[in-house]
């Protein structure tokens, strides 16, 4: 008996791009970011303590009082002013690294 001295090739099949997402949202080892995490919760709210520069706070303090009229809650603008932009910034790095920020 003989040995073939060159395999058969195999069909050459390229997958869809949809067939391609499909196979790597599969994955087992599909990276789960933090916040994909089961136990995250939405309506939790964390404290974070920081340091601001006067000048910083003195501006933001400025915006807001300028938009307190269109405000219910004057003592919780700031904290929703910080909010959004927070959450402005990260989708954006995110974005730039090719991460969705939305995706559960």
């Amino acid at each position: 008996m003989s040995i073939p001295k060159k395999l058969p090739s195999l069909p050459s099949t390229q997958p869809s791009s949809a067939e391609a997402e499909a196979f790597i949202g599969g994955a087992p080892n599909k990276e789960v970011y933090p916040w994909e995490h089961q136990d995250v919760r939405s309506d939790l709210l964390v404290s974070m303590s920081t340091r601001v520069p006067e000048k910083l706070m003195l501006q933001m303090e400025w915006l807001l009082s300028k938009s307190a009229g269109r405000r219910l809650h004057a003592r919780q603008s700031k904290q929703t002013f910080v909010i959004e932009a927070m959450e402005a910034y990260v989708r954006k790095e995110l974005t730039k690294r090719g991460v969705p920020s939305d995706r559960q």
